[in-house]
């Protein structure tokens, strides 16, 4: 009786340690598979790390003027989702310093105003799902805005 406890609890054993390799498979597969589709799918990844990027040109009689800026053929800053870190980065590639200004939908009412060097960042403070206008001022030249 002794030797069929005793072979019970050598394969109660074994069936433990063979579980414990399969679920700890079943996670790093999970996690795994997670990440990739976090990092191949567009939409999977936007949801998660939401990013607008815009480009502006600055000609020369537009030059040190409030230029107002279009996000994806829209004319309104709107941050919607809970993933925003509401980071403006004024691109490395930006040729100058740019003037930022940030007003309420009417365009009038500046909420924040501040000056970005090329390849520095800025939090802004603006709150989720309200229409924002986003006007810039700087030299003649090509820049690149990102909003995370």
């Amino acid at each position: 009786m002794v030797k069929q406890v005793s072979g019970e609890q050598r394969k109660n054993v074994i069936r433990k340690r063979t579980l414990s390799i399969i679920v700890s498979a079943f996670v790093v597969l999970l996690f795994f598979t997670g990440y990739l589709l976090y990092q191949e799918v567009y939409y999977v990844h936007n949801f998660f790390s939401p990013e607008i990027s815009t480009k502006i040109n600055i000609r020369e009689n537009e030059e040190n003027t409030w230029q107002r800026v279009k996000f994806e053929e829209n004319s309104y800053l709107k941050l919607n989702g809970i993933f925003w870190k509401k980071e403006l980065i004024n691109d490395a590639s930006s040729e100058n310093v740019i003037d930022i200004g940030i007003y309420e939908n009417d365009g009038i009412t500046l909420v924040k105003e501040f000056t970005l060097e090329p390849g520095k960042a800025k939090k802004m403070t603006v709150d989720k799902g309200t229409d924002y206008v986003v006007k810039v001022k700087a030299n003649q030249g090509a820049y690149v805005l990102n909003i995370i």
